[in-house]
């Protein structure tokens, strides 16, 4: 097997399916590889798995001798190399055991190995599901940061998509904060309501596909509680989770009553910035007193004591709430990416967990913390 391909088109493919491979010591050095195999119209596939998620990917050849086999290279090295190269074209030549990378100022040897013992990644055929990729990107990464992101021992490490009609839900917990995002699409998707509880490891490779300009759709497959994401160039698998989750539509319709506080985004987020350096690992809590027309925000720790006032347009009740600033600023990262200027904020007691929202179809609910 001898190829020459795109350095850069070549980085993207390995980046995308190294994100299958296992990150921690594992009992199947295997696993550790990328698998390279001969595709349909003179591509080179490269598939990857963990065992409880796969992906199988083409890209296309600058030229090619021999294609036929499959071998194994190491993931990680193959990818440190790519990254650091400056050449525009990178050719493999398969001598052997051994995998000859070669550009205009570099050449390597890495071990190359036969594929036995590398797990099947078998697409799964049934009715698809097809699902607007920019809609999808935003969902996940609007509640992506509200998940439980351990890989075991947590029942919420994992994201739900939920599909019926013509609306999409993402949500994610970690059963102190939840977030909530709706996109309504222009035809429907699917009849009936279709759950997806995607596990968090997955989270990572479907918005690095999500994040792949060349193409405006993708489409789900699910068999025997797997999910397949299918795109262009090939398709990715992975388990789903059997989780239930909060019933999180009836949690906002209780609020609507509660006054609700408007302020500037930049102003919050700046002021989050100036109270933080007051707290420590022992006293990670801040108080939040919403007063008419002005945001409190109070630290008391060992460290020291601050207080920070924000105006805002508030003609409620006086509340006080503890809260986790860091929360909050993982919300107001994703508000401040898409340029949304203005946040609301419900509270409505300090035993009552908060919201923050920009519109009603995007809320993030905090439970309340123990404050000083």
């Amino acid at each position: 097997m001898n190829f020459t391909c795109n350095r850069e088109i070549l980085l993207k493919a390995v980046s995308l399916v190294g994100e299958t491979i296992p990150r921690r010591p594992i009992q199947r050095p295997v696993l550790n590889n990328i698998r390279f195999s001969p595709a349909a119209d003179e591509t080179l596939e490269l598939a990857g798995s963990d065992m409880e998620m796969g992906i199988r990917l083409r890209v296309p050849l600058i030229e090619a001798q021999g294609l036929e086999g499959r071998i194994l290279l190491p993931a990680l090295q193959l990818l440190g190399i790519l990254k650091e190269s400056t050449d525009k074209e990178i050719s493999i030549e398969i001598q052997e055991r051994t995998a000859v990378i070669s550009g205009r100022r570099t050449f390597y040897r890495l071990p190359s190995f036969p594929e036995e013992g590398f797990p099947e990644i078998p697409e799964i055929q049934g009715a698809k599901m097809t699902l607007r990729k920019d809609t999808l990107r935003r969902l996940v990464s609007e509640v992506a940061f509200a998940m439980n992101k351990e890989r075991e021992g947590h029942a919420y490490n994992s994201l739900l998509l939920c599909l019926k009609g013509r609306t999409m839900e993402a949500v994610a917990t970690d059963q102190i904060r939840l977030a909530y995002a709706l996109a309504e699409e222009e035809g429907d998707l699917t009849p009936e309501e279709r759950r997806f509880v995607i596990p968090s490891f997955a989270i990572p490779v479907l918005s690095s596909l999500f994040e792949n300009d060349e193409e405006e759709t993708v489409s789900f497959t699910e068999e025997q509680r797997q999910l397949q994401v299918s795109f262009k160039n090939g398709y990715f698998i992975t388990r789903l989770e059997d989780v239930q989750y909060p019933n999180y539509r009836e949690a906002y319709r209780s609020y609507r009553n509660v006054t609700v506080a408007e302020i500037a985004t930049e102003d919050f987020a700046r002021a989050l910035r100036q109270i933080v350096p007051l707290t420590c690992e022992g006293s990670r809590h801040i108080a939040m007193t919403l007063a008419p027309d002005l945001l409190e925000l109070k630290a008391v720790s060992s460290l020291g004591e601050g207080k920070v006032d924000v105006p805002m347009r508030y003609g409620g009740e006086r509340v006080t709430v503890g809260v986790n600033p860091f929360f909050i600023q993982d919300f107001l990262k994703e508000i401040a990416a898409q340029e949304i200027a203005q946040v609301n904020l419900r509270a409505a007691g300090p035993k009552a967990p908060i919201i923050l929202y920009p519109h009603e179809n995007y809320l993030y609910f905090m439970s309340p913390a123990a404050v000083f």
